[in-house]
């Protein structure tokens, strides 16, 4: 009825439930596979299911038969299976005359892309399916299916498909669905920072469950409770003992409903939640005797979306006891089971009670900060040594993070074709900062070697100050972003200032995350000038860059496309004329320009010519999802997947794009998960490197920079990273451009060679 990404979570309960064995059920395989589900059994439920496929006799035998091995390739998170088989179903309902079978069919469906990840199709079968059902059960799960669908975009509309399923399965009294309804109005709630209606949601869920027969769906329900109520409590300004014994309560319940249908899966999920209680509560030995047999429960049954949440939790535990050594192979061990369910952390819904700030990215974090408190007991090799594992915690991260944002593995599939950056040229310093909890921990390297410089500034401080400057730069009429620009820099790079000059350093490669990921770092101030006036500032994603190498001069293929015109809702950009004539002035090419740049057409010379270079100076959005991701051509939007299609390095090219250049993007201010997709740009097209910029700006300084770096770009001698530092440095001469909002936005992302 509920779904916790990423663990699977209730998974068995959410594909319909009970009302999934509704219709035809002949025959001793549906009916052994279906004990087996309740029990918790998936494997034999296929095994029998596959059986029943094979034995049955009629195309509405076939529905059933497959409808059910779906839900048990779903509870076992194999939704690729899942949705072929549902699939199959509905094209063998849509030929018969059964509207309600295939209601049901289009809702099971519906949930299997909504658990895979795949909203536009999870919200077209639902949207069927309620059109045609017609029982108050099967349109109260297809309403609370809606609800879980809406919440990230739409919580108020998410809201009331929640209350709607809600009055529904009160008024058929369905109380298993009654109690799905209020989970997810409680963790709703929640989100919204409503603790006391989370609290009587849950509250009402858990009586609705009482007295149901035991099965997988039902101890997963609370379970589901139990978890809601200890975030809640790990909210609420003090603690409340009505809370914990709810908690408790409905911990307990699913405990001996785990038990009592021998599912080991349920019980670890049981064990460990109230592990967590008692970890909460500074009961420590209770928790960790409780947690152990979570993790001999998930063991037992090779979870490992189970396994790592409570090696985490042990890590924890051993860290409050002082036990750091055992804290840190708790952690190690967490990891790497979150290793071994990649595809989860890619494809998994993402709109569940918890999310992957919640879930994945403390358990890097918290790992990465053990590291570095062991490497203070340390010296020589030995703290250099736990330095860099840190620092591998924190990459394998930054990877993680941008293949759960763009929703595949983009970035695992590079990893055979990427150099380190570890060895860097002369002059050239790499900073990689990690935002603990506490404090600012910086890493440089440099050609001589890895320095390490920790500053007592907490991560609220840290993000606080961030959102200041960059709210604060797209002030054009004021300079007040001088303040936290100093203050960043003081935090940043000051540190280094003997080791910038000692070193001649005059290129740094900055690997921002969190909310540094949002704004130009070039634009920080030391009290006299900008860092850009200083050095080339370039953003890499992680330490590892596509075959980094100088990008060719000579005999080299441009596509250039723009947009001057108003199309589709959107502001005329008339300095781009300009900025597409100096491109091809400087290096040649082939132009795409208003009309002439729809998305067909761009796809047909990319597919025709490899080329090096592609500009597009048009309207970009950089959004929170992907998938609201787009640049603007003359016919419609253009996707990041659609980008990555057409000139991502391919079985038909000899070498990636060298440089993909984006000179109209724009990102929220403050939305980490927006900078982090521009950030990502280069590795999902790719690009040796991109260019791009964090705020857009209708103005004739864009396009003179632009045209400006292009110019300097043409000297073999100059780097991407020492061209776009030219380029800003001389549009900042001039008085009309000299505040950072005109220069600053640009980023060299990737390659800055």
């Amino acid at each position: 009825m509920t779904f916790t990404p990423l663990l699977r979570l209730g998974r068995a309960g959410l594909l319909l439930g009970t009302l999934l064995f509704a219709g035809p059920a002949a025959g001793d395989a549906l009916g052994d596979g279906a004990a087996a589900y309740a029990g918790g059994d998936y494997p034999r439920a296929i095994e029998l299911w596959s059986e029943a496929l094979g034995e049955a006799g009629d195309d509405a035998g076939r529905q059933a038969a497959l409808a059910r091995r779906a839900a048990a390739y779903g509870a076992l998170a194999d939704d690729a299976k899942a949705i072929a088989d549902l699939s199959d179903a509905v094209d063998l309902a849509r030929a018969g005359t059964d509207d309600e079978a295939l209601a049901r069919l289009r809702a099971q469906l519906g949930k299997a892309y909504l658990l895979s990840g795949q909203p536009e199709a999870a919200a077209t079968e639902l949207q069927l399916a309620l059109a045609i059902a017609r029982p108050p059960g099967l349109r109260a799960a297809i309403l609370n299916d809606l609800g879980n669908l809406q919440q990230q975009r739409d919580p108020e509309a998410a809201g009331e498909s929640y209350a709607a399923a809600r009055r529904l399965a009160e008024a058929g009294g369905d109380r298993a669905l009654l109690a799905a309804s209020n989970i997810n109005l409680g963790r709703l709630a929640l989100g919204a920072g409503d603790v006391g209606a989370t609290e009587d949601y849950l509250s009402a869920a858990h009586a609705a469950l009482a007295g149901l027969p035991a099965s997988a769906g039902r101890a997963s329900d609370l379970v589901a409770i139990g978890r809601l109520l200890l975030d809640a409590e790990d909210r609420a300004a003090q603690t409340a003992p009505s809370r914990q014994a709810l908690a408790y309560a409905a911990l307990r319940d699913g405990l001996q409903a785990a038990e009592a249908i021998g599912d080991p899966r349920s019980r670890a999920y049981a064990l460990g939640t109230l592990g967590r209680l008692y970890e909460g509560r500074g009961r420590l030995d209770e928790a960790m005797r409780l947690t152990r047999a979570a993790l001999f429960e998930a063991r037992s049954v090779a979870a490992p979306e189970i396994v790592y949440r409570w090696h985490w939790q042990l890590g924890r535990l051993w860290r409050a006891k002082g036990d750091l050594a055992q804290a840190r192979d708790a952690y190690a061990l967490a990891i790497d089971a979150l290793q071994r369910i990649r595809s989860d952390l890619v494809f998994g819904y993402s709109g569940g009670e918890s999310s992957f700030q919640a879930s994945v990215k403390p358990v890097f974090v918290e790992y990465a900060d053990l590291l570095l408190r062991e490497a203070d007991t340390l010296a020589g090799q030995a703290m250099t040594d736990k330095i860099i594992a840190a620092r591998g915690a924190v990459e394998l991260l930054r990877t993680a993070e941008l293949e759960e944002y763009f929703q595949d593995d983009c970035v695992a599939a590079l990893q055979s074709k990427v150099t380190g950056i570890d060895r860097l040229a002369d002059r050239t310093a790499a900073l990689y900062p990690i935002i603990l909890g506490d404090r600012l921990e910086l890493l440089l390297s440099l050609p001589s070697g890895l320095l390490r410089k920790t500053i007592a500034v907490d991560e609220a401080t840290v993000s606080a100050e961030v959102l200041n400057f960059r709210q604060l730069l797209e002030k054009r009429t004021t300079r007040q972003y001088i303040r936290p620009a100093r203050q960043l820099y003081d935090w940043m790079i000051r540190p280094f200032a003997d080791q910038f000059a000692a070193e001649q350093v005059d290129t740094l490669v900055v690997i921002p995350n969190g909310p540094l990921l949002t704004i130009p770092l070039a634009a920080l101030h030391d009290g006299e000038k900008h860092l850009a006036e200083s050095m080339a500032v370039a953003v890499v994603p992680g330490l590892t860059l596509l075959d980094p190498r100088p990008i060719p001069r000579q005999n080299i293929q441009v596509l250039i496309n723009g947009l001057t015109e108003s199309v589709q809702g959107f502001a005329p950009l008339p300095a781009v004329a300009g900025e597409m004539a100096a491109i091809e002035r400087i290096f040649g090419g082939r132009v795409l320009r208003d009309r002439d740049f729809q998305i067909r057409r761009m796809q047909s010379e990319l597919d025709a010519t490899p080329y090096a270079m592609i500009h597009i100076a048009s309207h970009a959005q950089i959004s929170s999802e992907a998938r609201d991701s787009f640049l603007l051509a003359y016919d419609g939007k253009l996707s990041m997947d659609g980008l990555e299609k057409f000139v991502k390095l391919s079985q038909f090219r000899d070498d990636p794009v060298e440089l993909l250049t984006l000179s109209a993007c724009a990102t929220a201010a403050g939305d980490e998960r927006a900078a982090l997709g521009l950030a990502g740009i280069a590795i999902k097209a790719g690009a040796r490197s991109a260019v791009a910029s964090l705020w857009f700006i209708n103005d004739a300084g864009t396009s003179t920079l632009i045209a400006d770096f292009y110019d300097r770009l043409s000297d073999p001698a100059t780097s991407k990273a020492k061209a776009l530092q030219q380029a800003q440095i001389a549009l900042m001469a001039d008085r009309r451009y000299r505040h950072p909002i005109y220069w600053a936005p640009f980023l060299l992302i990737g390659n800055w060679l």
